[in-house]
């Protein structure tokens, strides 16, 4: 269950800026996997701190953006610079939607999923919002068994019934709980 992830918001490196990066070890055909997901939100058009998450995060599987990258030119910082699967939510302080939109038909390996996403890892069920209230719905469906967001700009973890809740802070860094 989810209780195996050995640690389960631990930070890589010694940045401030590095965001949670959840391991689960899974069995897929009869091998033992590590399978690493970067959690990021709020970068805010803060482009050397996502520069420097991103270098942080290289080594992950896939990576999950909970939302406000605010301008369409952080699309580009994204697929440039992480070649793994991106999944990314709306938050609110989006500045133009056409042209995210527009933006990510550029990268094969970027997908926008509009403001929730709902993906499977590894076996597991991922829901991701910007919205606390909304991961706590989600969480409360006892559909999922981690539910990601962001918008607070603060670091937190805590359990909702089986489901494990994560914001993983801010990328901008403004987060003061680290």
């Amino acid at each position: 269950g989810v209780g195996d992830y050995p640690r389960e918001t631990q930070r890589t490196g010694t940045s401030n800026l590095t965001p949670p990066v959840l391991s689960r070890r899974f069995n897929l055909s009869g091998t033992l996997t590590l399978m690493k997901i970067a959690i990021l939100s709020d970068s805010h058009d803060h482009l050397d701190n996502l520069r420097r998450v991103l270098i942080e995060v290289r080594d992950t599987d896939a990576l999950i953006h909970c939302g406000d990258l605010v301008a369409p030119f952080v699309i580009k910082e994204l697929g440039d610079h992480y070649k793994k699967p991106i999944h990314i939510v709306w938050g609110n302080n989006e500045g133009d939607h056409p042209l995210v939109e527009e933006r990510v038909k550029s990268y094969s390996n970027i997908t926008h999923h509009g403001d929730e996403a709902r993906l499977e890892f590894g076996g597991k069920k991922i829901a991701v919002t910007h919205y606390p209230g909304r991961a706590e719905e989600l969480a409360g469906l006892e559909e999922y068994d981690l539910v990601f967001y962001g918008h607070t700009h603060r670091t937190e973890t805590h359990r909702a019934g089986k489901t494990l809740v994560v914001n993983p802070g801010d990328v901008m860094g403004k987060d003061d709980s680290k």
